[in-house]
């Protein structure tokens, strides 16, 4: 009818109390934070749409817990949805803050129930149910498909409802029978004619002989303990292993992912079911990028960029299982990766090629190129300036040309002073920020640009004639 309440409420009921079943879903759930993600551009994507799926990427990274909102959205694999509520802020850019809301919020209506509904206190006529849709980029509405059906149907809570029903009544027969068969049967003996007071006596004794070891009976009474009853337990230890391993199927698609039964080659057998897990996760990463892709990427795209809704911006999981061994398969057919590639793929640096490193933890020194050496850098004669720069080149040096250079920039002082000097001192002057502001109107027109003109002029006609000269 359309209710589903009660089932949420179920599979909650039964996440909280079978640590198996929770030990699964958790596995499964916690698969997905293990694989790097990215937003991809459209194909054919201009320089502009690969600048804006960077941005829309780090949009992403800065809401706050992302782990917990792929975690949260995971949480409709048991009960077949999971809905978080968008609160939209605006600080130069549109950006959502994220909350899980409890699966109990929600119904479907009666007429098409593969769409969430709100409920409301309000019936709404048109929907026929006391329920109101969701507003449009204001929720992230994610439905994990574990079995095909509409979408009550579609989480796993329909298949371990039994199981756990199941498994609850053999933990319960089994406790009973540990509280019953568990410990040696107490007999009390009392003589004919006993009154009730002293029957109760007898009782109070037998039940603390029992519990603290000591005790005492009226004289004429008599207690004996028999020997500890024959009860069998492994027809309730078999039936709660049959609904765990079930549920363990049920939920990663193997039973040595989780335990081992003791049997032989279960290494091998374990290896299989292992990639029968990653399988199952793979397709689960494919529904969440499918969600994430319409109702987080769209709105971003649509609120903080200019470009066309139909040039679709996609939420990818890496989910390429790229192993050093693969590598090196790759490489002895001779396929080969860029070094930034695969840094980024292992995080790992890329050494420099004077660093120590495992392959060479003493690398060889360069040469230390000796510090240039400069005659009468720079002398004034009038308004003219003339720099003799003795440039001193040998196999170890660095180009000529750019020891002239650092000649040139390293006796800057004559010719930057008289540009600053005026500016200095009417700074000085001044008292307040008005006149701070008057004297450097004052101090542009002040500052003699004629040196560092000269001393640029030169520098220019000297390069010039190294040109010629090379």
């Amino acid at each position: 009818m359309g209710n589903m309440v009660a089932q949420c409420e179920l599979a909650e009921d039964i996440e909280e109390r079978d640590a198996h079943i929770f030990a699964e879903l958790s596995k499964r759930k916690r698969a997905v934070l293990t694989f790097d993600w990215a937003i991809e551009p459209p194909k054919n994507a201009s320089a502009n749409e690969k600048k804006v799926a960077e941005s829309l990427q780090e949009q992403l990274e800065n809401i706050e817990d992302f782990e917990d909102v792929l975690l949260n959205m995971m949480d409709g694999l048991l009960k077949g949805f999971s809905c978080l509520e968008m609160a939209w802020t605006f600080e130069e850019i549109w950006q959502p803050t994220l909350y899980h809301r409890d699966p109990s919020w929600f119904t479907v209506a009666p007429q098409d129930r593969n769409t969430l509904l709100l409920r409301s206190i309000t019936p709404d006529p048109t929907l026929q149910v006391a329920a109101e849709p969701l507003r449009e980029f204001g929720w992230i509405t994610h439905v994990h498909k574990s079995k095909s059906g509409y979408l009550p149907r579609a989480g796993l809570i329909r298949v371990l409802a039994w199981l756990s029903l199941f498994k609850n009544y053999a933990v319960r027969d089994l406790a009973e029978l540990l509280e019953i068969y568990g410990v040696p049967i107490g007999l009390g003996k009392y003589p004919p004619n006993s009154t009730d007071k002293e029957k109760s006596t007898l009782l109070n004794a037998l039940v603390s002989i029992g519990h603290n070891a000591r005790g005492i009976i009226p004289q004429g009474m008599d207690l004996s303990f028999l020997s500890e009853a024959k009860g069998n337990s492994d027809g309730f230890k078999l039936m709660i292993d049959f609904c765990e391993s079930s549920a363990s199927k049920a939920i990663v698609g193997g039973t040595l992912t989780s335990d081992s039964n003791g049997g032989t080659k279960t290494n091998a057998l374990g290896n299989v079911h292992e990639r029968a897990f990653w399988e199952i996760v793979i397709s689960d990463l494919r529904q969440l990028a499918s969600t994430l892709t319409r109702d987080l990427v769209k709105p971003l795209q649509l609120l903080n960029t200019n470009i066309d809704l139909n040039r679709k911006f996609s939420f990818k999981f890496d989910t390429v299982d790229l192993s050093v061994e693969n590598i090196k398969t790759f490489k002895e057919i001779g396929w080969v990766f860029p070094l930034e590639f695969l840094a980024k793929k292992f995080q790992l640096p890329i050494a420099n090629p004077d660093e120590p490193t495992l392959d060479n933890p003493f690398p060889e020194q360069k040469p230390v190129t000796p510090p240039i050496e400069t005659q009468a850098p720079i002398t004034r004669k009038g308004d003219e300036y003339k720099m003799n720069a003795a440039l001193k080149t040998d196999l170890n040096q660095s180009d000529p040309f750019e020891q002239f250079a650092d000649a040139l920039a390293s006796d800057w002082r004559p010719v930057i002073e008289p540009m600053v000097n005026p500016l200095i001192e009417n700074i000085k002057k001044a008292k307040t920020y008005q006149e701070v502001e008057q004297a450097l109107a004052v101090a542009a027109k002040q500052m003699d640009k004629s040196q560092l003109i000269a001393a640029l002029s030169n520098s220019c006609f000297m390069a010039q004639l190294y040109g010629q000269a090379q």
